[in-house]
Protein backbone atom coordinates (compact mmCIF):
# COMPACT_ATOMS: atom_id res chain seq x y z
CA UNK A 1 0.00 0.00 0.00
CA UNK A 2 1.35 3.22 -1.33
CA UNK A 3 0.70 6.09 0.86
CA UNK A 4 0.27 9.95 -0.03
CA UNK A 5 -0.45 13.17 2.08
CA UNK A 6 -3.06 14.87 1.83
CA UNK A 7 -1.03 17.70 1.85
CA UNK A 8 1.01 16.41 -1.22
CA UNK A 9 -0.55 16.68 -5.10
CA UNK A 10 -0.82 13.69 -6.25
CA UNK A 11 -0.61 14.25 -10.23
CA UNK A 12 -1.87 12.23 -13.18
CA UNK A 13 -0.61 12.57 -16.55
CA UNK A 14 -2.88 11.39 -19.14
CA UNK A 15 -2.05 10.29 -22.79
CA UNK A 16 -4.20 11.10 -25.28
CA UNK A 17 -4.55 8.72 -28.54
CA UNK A 18 -5.64 5.69 -27.77
CA UNK A 19 -5.47 6.26 -23.98
CA UNK A 20 -8.42 8.53 -23.22
CA UNK A 21 -9.55 8.77 -26.89
CA UNK A 22 -9.87 5.25 -29.47
CA UNK A 23 -8.64 6.01 -33.21
CA UNK A 24 -9.34 9.94 -33.83
CA UNK A 25 -7.72 9.89 -37.44
CA UNK A 26 -11.18 10.03 -38.83
CA UNK A 27 -11.82 13.48 -36.88
CA UNK A 28 -8.46 14.21 -37.64
CA UNK A 29 -8.80 13.96 -41.66
CA UNK A 30 -11.91 15.70 -41.18
CA UNK A 31 -10.07 18.64 -39.66
CA UNK A 32 -7.48 18.80 -42.35
CA UNK A 33 -9.93 18.75 -45.29
CA UNK A 34 -11.61 21.86 -43.92
CA UNK A 35 -8.61 23.68 -43.44
CA UNK A 36 -6.69 22.42 -46.88
CA UNK A 37 -10.95 23.72 -48.19
CA UNK A 38 -10.27 27.07 -46.12
CA UNK A 39 -6.84 27.40 -47.52
CA UNK A 40 -8.06 27.17 -51.15
CA UNK A 41 -11.40 28.91 -51.36
CA UNK A 42 -9.88 31.53 -48.49
CA UNK A 43 -13.32 30.21 -46.78
CA UNK A 44 -13.83 30.35 -43.00
CA UNK A 45 -15.78 27.09 -42.81
CA UNK A 46 -15.61 25.17 -38.91
CA UNK A 47 -15.46 21.70 -38.25
CA UNK A 48 -19.53 21.12 -37.01
CA UNK A 49 -18.54 20.86 -32.92
CA UNK A 50 -21.85 19.48 -31.82
CA UNK A 51 -20.58 16.27 -34.34
CA UNK A 52 -17.55 16.32 -32.53
CA UNK A 53 -19.05 16.02 -29.61
CA UNK A 54 -21.53 12.96 -30.95
CA UNK A 55 -18.71 11.32 -31.94
CA UNK A 56 -17.21 10.81 -28.67
CA UNK A 57 -20.32 10.19 -26.89
CA UNK A 58 -20.89 7.20 -29.18
CA UNK A 59 -17.81 5.42 -28.37
CA UNK A 60 -14.84 7.41 -29.38
CA UNK A 61 -14.06 8.51 -25.53
CA UNK A 62 -13.43 5.12 -23.77
CA UNK A 63 -15.82 3.71 -21.97
CA UNK A 64 -16.20 4.61 -18.51
CA UNK A 65 -13.39 7.72 -18.56
CA UNK A 66 -15.61 10.25 -16.84
CA UNK A 67 -16.37 7.79 -14.05
CA UNK A 68 -12.74 7.29 -13.72
CA UNK A 69 -11.98 10.48 -13.39
CA UNK A 70 -14.57 11.36 -10.76
CA UNK A 71 -14.67 8.42 -8.66
CA UNK A 72 -10.69 9.18 -8.47
CA UNK A 73 -11.53 12.89 -7.33
CA UNK A 74 -13.66 11.60 -4.93
CA UNK A 75 -10.97 9.29 -3.51
CA UNK A 76 -8.89 11.61 -3.39
CA UNK A 77 -9.46 15.12 -3.40
CA UNK A 78 -5.53 16.13 -4.11
CA UNK A 79 -5.51 13.97 -7.42
CA UNK A 80 -4.80 16.39 -10.29
CA UNK A 81 -5.11 15.10 -13.75
CA UNK A 82 -3.11 16.81 -17.14
CA UNK A 83 -2.78 15.90 -20.45
CA UNK A 84 -0.13 14.98 -22.08
CA UNK A 85 0.09 13.79 -25.54
CA UNK A 86 2.80 13.95 -27.92
CA UNK A 87 -0.27 15.29 -30.94
CA UNK A 88 0.48 18.76 -32.65
CA UNK A 89 0.14 21.61 -29.66
CA UNK A 90 -2.63 23.32 -31.58
CA UNK A 91 -4.92 19.94 -32.57
CA UNK A 92 -4.40 18.83 -28.59
CA UNK A 93 -5.83 21.84 -27.63
CA UNK A 94 -8.55 22.06 -29.84
CA UNK A 95 -10.02 18.18 -29.20
CA UNK A 96 -9.20 17.95 -25.46
CA UNK A 97 -11.77 21.56 -24.98
CA UNK A 98 -14.36 19.13 -26.99
CA UNK A 99 -13.56 16.53 -24.67
CA UNK A 100 -14.19 18.38 -21.89
CA UNK A 101 -17.40 19.51 -23.27
CA UNK A 102 -18.23 16.13 -24.55
CA UNK A 103 -17.89 14.61 -21.21
CA UNK A 104 -18.29 17.52 -18.88
CA UNK A 105 -14.81 17.07 -17.52
CA UNK A 106 -12.22 19.41 -16.78
CA UNK A 107 -8.31 18.65 -16.83
CA UNK A 108 -5.84 20.90 -14.96
CA UNK A 109 -4.54 23.26 -17.42
CA UNK A 110 -1.84 24.30 -19.25
CA UNK A 111 -2.11 20.78 -21.51
CA UNK A 112 0.94 19.41 -22.28
CA UNK A 113 1.81 18.35 -25.83
CA UNK A 114 4.40 18.09 -28.29
CA UNK A 115 6.61 20.63 -27.54
CA UNK A 116 7.10 19.28 -24.52
CA UNK A 117 8.19 16.06 -25.51
CA UNK A 118 11.82 14.60 -26.68
CA UNK A 119 11.97 13.40 -30.27
CA UNK A 120 14.55 10.51 -30.16
CA UNK A 121 16.69 10.52 -32.77
CA UNK A 122 17.54 6.62 -32.51
CA UNK A 123 13.67 5.63 -32.82
CA UNK A 124 12.23 8.66 -34.68
CA UNK A 125 9.68 8.85 -32.09
CA UNK A 126 8.51 11.57 -29.34
CA UNK A 127 9.31 10.46 -25.80
CA UNK A 128 7.62 12.03 -22.62
CA UNK A 129 9.97 13.16 -19.79
CA UNK A 130 8.78 13.81 -16.39
CA UNK A 131 11.67 16.24 -15.44
CA UNK A 132 11.11 18.29 -18.55
CA UNK A 133 7.53 18.95 -16.56
CA UNK A 134 8.58 19.18 -13.34
CA UNK A 135 9.42 23.19 -13.27
CA UNK A 136 5.61 23.98 -15.06
CA UNK A 137 3.99 21.71 -12.56
CA UNK A 138 5.55 23.32 -9.97
CA UNK A 139 4.72 26.41 -10.76
CA UNK A 140 1.21 25.56 -11.61
CA UNK A 141 0.39 23.83 -8.00
CA UNK A 142 3.00 25.84 -6.28
CA UNK A 143 0.44 28.16 -3.91
CA UNK A 144 -2.62 25.55 -3.95
CA UNK A 145 -0.33 23.08 -2.10
CA UNK A 146 2.50 25.80 -0.64
CA UNK A 147 5.06 23.85 -2.22
CA UNK A 148 8.53 24.77 -1.11
CA UNK A 149 10.85 23.42 -4.35
CA UNK A 150 10.28 20.79 -7.35
CA UNK A 151 11.60 17.79 -4.73
CA UNK A 152 8.15 18.92 -3.16
CA UNK A 153 6.49 16.97 -5.93
CA UNK A 154 6.81 13.60 -4.90
CA UNK A 155 4.00 11.65 -6.97
CA UNK A 156 3.72 12.14 -10.09
CA UNK A 157 2.36 9.36 -12.65
CA UNK A 158 1.70 8.90 -16.22
CA UNK A 159 -0.94 6.79 -17.88
CA UNK A 160 0.23 5.80 -21.59
CA UNK A 161 -0.88 2.94 -24.24
CA UNK A 162 3.37 3.04 -25.09
CA UNK A 163 6.38 2.90 -23.13
CA UNK A 164 7.28 6.66 -23.73
CA UNK A 165 9.57 7.08 -20.41
CA UNK A 166 13.08 6.68 -20.62
CA UNK A 167 14.59 3.89 -17.98
CA UNK A 168 15.68 6.37 -15.08
CA UNK A 169 11.89 7.46 -15.11
CA UNK A 170 9.88 4.09 -16.39
CA UNK A 171 8.72 2.93 -12.40
CA UNK A 172 6.32 6.36 -13.06
CA UNK A 173 4.49 4.79 -15.83
CA UNK A 174 1.37 2.85 -16.04
CA UNK A 175 0.96 1.11 -19.21
CA UNK A 176 -2.51 0.48 -20.29
CA UNK A 177 -3.58 -1.44 -23.48
CA UNK A 178 -4.36 0.31 -26.68
CA UNK A 179 -8.19 2.06 -27.43
CA UNK A 180 -8.91 1.37 -30.82
CA UNK A 181 -12.61 2.02 -31.32
CA UNK A 182 -13.25 4.47 -34.08
CA UNK A 183 -16.04 6.59 -35.63
CA UNK A 184 -16.09 6.89 -39.35
CA UNK A 185 -17.37 9.97 -40.13
CA UNK A 186 -18.95 12.03 -43.16
CA UNK A 187 -16.61 14.50 -44.72
CA UNK A 188 -19.08 16.44 -45.94
CA UNK A 189 -21.16 17.04 -42.73
CA UNK A 190 -20.04 20.21 -41.93
CA UNK A 191 -20.32 21.64 -45.16
CA UNK A 192 -23.13 24.26 -46.33
CA UNK A 193 -24.61 22.47 -49.29
CA UNK A 194 -24.00 25.57 -51.51
CA UNK A 195 -20.17 25.41 -50.63
CA UNK A 196 -20.49 21.90 -51.78
CA UNK A 197 -22.14 22.78 -55.01
CA UNK A 198 -19.85 25.10 -56.05
CA UNK A 199 -16.52 23.13 -55.40
CA UNK A 200 -17.69 19.75 -55.90
CA UNK A 201 -14.60 19.52 -58.59
CA UNK A 202 -11.91 20.61 -55.57
CA UNK A 203 -14.14 18.26 -53.24
CA UNK A 204 -14.27 15.18 -55.03
CA UNK A 205 -10.62 15.27 -56.07
CA UNK A 206 -9.58 15.18 -52.50
CA UNK A 207 -11.54 12.64 -51.11
CA UNK A 208 -12.30 10.50 -54.31
CA UNK A 209 -9.00 11.15 -56.03
CA UNK A 210 -11.37 12.27 -59.07
CA UNK A 211 -13.53 14.65 -60.17
CA UNK A 212 -17.19 13.29 -59.48
CA UNK A 213 -19.39 14.98 -61.44
CA UNK A 214 -22.67 13.73 -60.43
CA UNK A 215 -23.52 15.24 -57.04
CA UNK A 216 -25.73 12.87 -55.62
CA UNK A 217 -23.09 9.78 -56.41
CA UNK A 218 -20.39 12.07 -54.56
CA UNK A 219 -22.74 12.27 -51.38
CA UNK A 220 -23.63 8.40 -51.87
CA UNK A 221 -19.29 7.71 -52.06
CA UNK A 222 -18.46 10.04 -49.32
CA UNK A 223 -21.19 8.57 -46.93
CA UNK A 224 -20.87 5.12 -47.49
CA UNK A 225 -17.01 5.46 -46.28
CA UNK A 226 -18.71 6.91 -43.04
CA UNK A 227 -20.99 4.44 -41.84
CA UNK A 228 -18.68 0.89 -40.92
CA UNK A 229 -17.50 2.01 -36.83
CA UNK A 230 -15.32 -0.25 -35.07
CA UNK A 231 -16.60 0.19 -31.33
CA UNK A 232 -14.63 -2.08 -28.91
CA UNK A 233 -15.78 -3.10 -25.35
CA UNK A 234 -13.39 -2.18 -22.54
CA UNK A 235 -13.12 -1.99 -19.14
CA UNK A 236 -10.06 -0.32 -18.62
CA UNK A 237 -10.87 2.53 -16.54
CA UNK A 238 -13.00 0.63 -13.79
CA UNK A 239 -9.57 -1.51 -13.67
CA UNK A 240 -7.80 0.57 -13.14
CA UNK A 241 -9.55 2.83 -10.81
CA UNK A 242 -10.14 -0.73 -8.62
CA UNK A 243 -5.99 -0.39 -8.34
CA UNK A 244 -6.01 2.32 -7.11
CA UNK A 245 -8.22 2.07 -4.44
CA UNK A 246 -6.77 -1.10 -3.24
CA UNK A 247 -2.95 0.37 -3.71
CA UNK A 248 -3.14 3.80 -2.82
CA UNK A 249 -4.21 5.11 0.84
CA UNK A 250 -4.02 9.05 2.02
CA UNK A 251 -2.84 10.06 5.21
CA UNK A 252 -2.87 13.02 6.90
Amino acid sequence: MISISKKDPFIILLDLDHTIQGNIQPQLDEYNFISYLNDKTKSKLKQNRDQLKRDFMKGLLRPQFRTFINKMRSRFPNVEFFVYTASDDDWAKYIIKVIEEASTIRFNKRIFSRSDCIFDQKSGHFMKSLNKLKPELFKILKSKYKLSNMDSLKHILLIDNNYVLYDNESKSLIKCPSYTSTIRVDMLRSLPVSFIKNNQELISMYILGYYEKNLHTLYKKVYDKSIHHDILHDNYWIYELKTFKRNYRLTS
